[in-house]
């Protein structure tokens, strides 16, 4: 699917009701006075690279530096599923 088909595509979906855009999710936040702004946390987020990204960060040193400034610091754990 080339950029012109996936955006006609896109703009298709707008007569079920499928709005694209922050402005609903954006309203919603202020309305709820903007929690997210009050989170002091890091996340590493995605499909693959998490453990890597965390493992190659200095072990001691990032977790005292988040925790002296309240930041919140957990390492992620693999799930092996399985006998």
């Amino acid at each position: 699917m080339d950029y012109n088909t996936a955006v006609e595509y896109t703009h298709s979906l707008l007569r079920f009701g499928s709005r694209p855009g922050l402005s609903r999710i954006t309203a919603l936040l202020e309305a709820l006075s903007n929690p997210q702004k009050k989170l002091s946390a890091v996340h590493v987020a995605g499909t693959n690279g998490k453990g890597s990204v965390c493992v190659s960060l200095p072990y001691r040193s990032v977790p005292n530096k988040c925790a002296a400034d309240g930041i919140a610091f957990a390492l992620p754990k693999s799930c092996k599923y399985g006998s």
